[in-house]
């Protein structure tokens, strides 16, 4: 009798709770409707869907609404810096991008805003955004790139081609990580490291405009063939590569 009582209870104690559950689920569903929260993500899914397309002005009119009306929303600041910042509006980006960070402070936004100092020429202040974003995350790797990349502009190759190693350490496939430390290595002047990186990122991205015009200057510059058809080889292949490059940029 107890057995059976205990099972009993037990059973209506679940059905019980499983109806909580239920309603739970239904209130939870009200509220984030009546709070437009999924009017918020709609409009946010649409504005990048836009970006990721090339409508940077479409895009950054569409997240400029979610922003407004929801402005304590990272996801909506953020993406609509991003889309100021693609779109050449780097002043307003970087305010927006601010806005972003202070109400969540992400390694992504970081990154980003190292982006906007360095297409503004602010090298130093970009060097100090990516180092905030490491802060938060060590292992980020865009901001280890961008660090790298930013460093070796400093005339720092060194402490550069560190975080570009361990950028590729982490990501293998990273296509920018590759490249830029191949930039890194040419300048240190090891050239056979470097072409082979260039090589194994057009392996991965055979559109890859800036490393087939990489790889067609590493052929001009080997002007001293022993045999002048293999010189004249040489630049017909790096001809080709240029425009090669040239059509990828186009598309």
């Amino acid at each position: 009798m107890n057995g059976r009582r205990y099972f009993s209870a037990s059973a209506t104690n679940w059905q019980s709770l499983r109806r909580a559950e239920m309603l739970w689920t239904l209130i939870r569903n009200f509220l984030r409707k009546s709070t437009g929260a999924g009017e918020l993500d709609t409009l946010i899914a649409q504005g990048t869907e836009l970006l990721s397309r090339g409508r940077f002005s479409d895009a950054c009119s569409q997240l400029s609404i979610a922003h407004q009306r929801w402005p304590q929303n990272y996801e909506a600041a953020y993406s609509l810096g991003v889309a100021q910042a693609r779109s050449g509006k780097l002043a307003e980006a970087a305010v927006t991008l601010r806005r972003a960070r202070a109400i969540e402070d992400t390694a992504a936004v970081n990154d980003v805003i190292g982006n906007v100092e360095r297409l503004c020429v602010r090298l130093a202040d970009a060097v100090a955004s990516y180092r905030a974003a490491l802060d938060v995350d060590a292992d980020h790797v865009p901001s280890l790139v961008n660090l790298g990349l930013t460093l070796s502009d400093l005339g720092e190759p060194h402490e550069a081609l560190t975080l570009l190693d361990r950028a590729v350490q982490l990501a293998p496939g990273h296509v920018d990580a590759l490249f830029n430390r191949a930039l890194v290595l040419n300048d240190l002047g090891r050239i056979d490291e470097c072409e082979s990186l260039i090589e194994r990122a057009l392996e991965l991205d055979p559109d890859f405009a800036q490393a087939h015009l990489r790889r067609a200057f590493a052929l001009l510059a080997r002007r001293n063939f022993a045999e002048r058809s293999e010189e004249h080889s040489s630049e017909l292949q790096s001809h080709s590569f240029i425009s090669y490059a040239v059509f990828c940029l186009k598309k």
